[in-house]
């Protein structure tokens, strides 16, 4: 038998308030940290997430499912933990995209457990959006480590970066780890991470072809150490064929013939060592370019 409810009191059409989305996120920055079966790095990582979260801020995170010590570590920090998902997954970017679509902030920032990022970077990062509100999303440099070799992971001054989505290709600035996402913007152009295995990179390159205005800055916000379990290492090779279908796919055939043949000798080695030689000089990927990233303070200008 039903029962029926009190009448809903009416509200004049005078008396109603309206606000633009960006008015209702209750928290500043929403924070995704994904994880399954690495216990030992999600304990480094927790501990550092007390000093990037604020009360201002959320931590949301996502666990595929694990079956290690994985639980036992995160009820140790439910202290700062706001939300936690504990439930098989696809893959990194099905977590990533269940914790943007719980996410609650203005902005989204998703984390990886190895990679270090700077509390100064991540509040220069806030400041650059709240005085460029027409950015969508803010690409950060950083800094990566191989073997003990560490490079700038930097696009160089000048480049106007994003007004072109080859951009994307000719660059190397797209890293996940360096993104700051403005959350309204996701709703507005309708994309979240896509699937795949270069999913930062197309990511970037499916906003700016949807009109999104995407901007690099030369902070030094993270440093991101290669390991051997990294996929760019596990599976290099389908990792740059990948590449070539976004380029493909995005790209004119012009320059998906220069990047071919820019990769030349990646792909027949016999020729690699004449290959080098022609292009020594006249080709410089923006990731390994000399941009002095090792100060976090952001130099006022975006590349």
């Amino acid at each position: 038998m039903f029962t029926k409810c009190p009448q809903r009191k009416r509200i004049a059409h005078n008396q109603m308030n309206y606000y633009p989305f960006d008015s209702h996120p209750p928290k500043r920055i929403s924070f995704v940290l994904v994880t399954k079966n690495r216990a030992p790095y999600l304990a480094h990582a927790l501990e550092r997430m007390r000093k990037l979260v604020t009360k201002e801020d959320e931590f949301i995170l996502i666990d595929g499912g694990s079956t290690d010590g994985t639980r036992d570590t995160i009820s140790r920090y439910q202290d700062i933990i706001d939300v936690v998902v504990s439930e098989p997954d696809t893959d990194a970017t099905n977590a990533v995209n269940k914790g943007i679509l719980l996410a609650r902030g203005k902005y989204i920032k998703h984390l990886s457990d190895d990679d270090t990022f700077y509390p100064e970077a991540i509040e220069q990062s806030v400041r650059i959006m709240e005085e460029h509100p027409e950015i969508d999303l803010l690409l950060c440099g950083g800094t990566k480590e191989r073997n003990g070799k560490v490079w700038d992971y930097s696009v160089p001054p000048g480049v106007n970066y994003g007004k072109s989505v080859e951009d994307v290709f000719r660059y190397k600035g797209a890293s996940g780890v360096g993104q700051f996402i403005q959350r309204s913007s996701l709703a507005r152009l309708g994309v979240l991470i896509p699937t795949g295995v270069n999913t930062d990179t197309e990511f970037v390159a499916e906003l700016i072809v949807r009109g999104a205005v995407v901007r690099f800055c030369r902070i030094n916000s993270y440093h991101h150490i290669i390991y051997d379990h990294s996929l760019t290492v596990r599976d290099k090779r389908g990792h740059g064929e990948d590449t070539k279908r976004l380029v493909k796919k995005y790209c004119s055939q012009w320059f998906y013939f220069k990047y071919r043949l820019r990769n030349l000798d990646r792909e027949v080695p016999i020729i690699a060592g004449l290959w080098l030689l022609l292009k020594k000089g006249r080709y410089t990927s923006g990731g390994m370019a000399k941009s002095h990233l090792r100060d976090v303070e952001w130099d006022g200008e975006f590349s």
